[in-house]
């Protein structure tokens, strides 16, 4: 299964069920649609992340569970579509021209999170992220459980 480093608190709230848009300079493989990628969480964290309106607005994005994690993967999820953003009606849709809307669905939330260093774009994790790299995440994703029962 392939990987997508996000940035803390939008990995935390696309694993936790929340967020179902990743929004993205450039268009998800068309090969790739249908298919679940790993949630790898960055070094970096987005101090200024502000939810929309109806989903976690304001602070409350940075107090959700596994908004602190950072190197680590976190769960999965499903990508079941890519649209233009600007023609994106979801909530969590930026609309920003020229970007694209990754719809999500399905996520899984990892019981303990797999440290591992990240790279760009969609990647395949290896041993060379960290030593049993591969293993840690199967045996995680067939372990995760859905936002509800985590």
């Amino acid at each position: 299964m392939k990987c997508l480093t996000i940035w803390n608190p939008w990995a935390a709230a696309i694993v936790l069920g929340g967020k179902d848009v990743e929004n993205r300079p450039w268009r998800a493989p068309a090969a790739f649609e249908g298919r679940r990628f790993f949630v790898h969480v960055g070094k970096q964290y987005q101090r200024d992340a502000v939810g929309p309106a109806g989903g976690w607005s304001g602070p409350a994005i940075h107090g959700l569970p596994l908004a602190e994690v950072r190197g680590a993967v976190i769960g999965s999820v499903e990508l079941v579509g890519c649209t233009p953003a600007e023609d994106c009606q979801l909530d969590w849709c930026m609309r920003l021209p020229g970007g694209w809307a990754w719809l999500l669905k399905h996520p899984r939330v990892f019981r303990k999170p797999v440290p591992m260093r990240g790279a760009l774009g969609l990647f395949e994790p290896t041993y060379r992220m960290g030593e049993g790299v591969p293993a840690a995440l199967e045996a995680a994703e067939a372990e995760a459980m859905t936002p509800e029962a985590w």
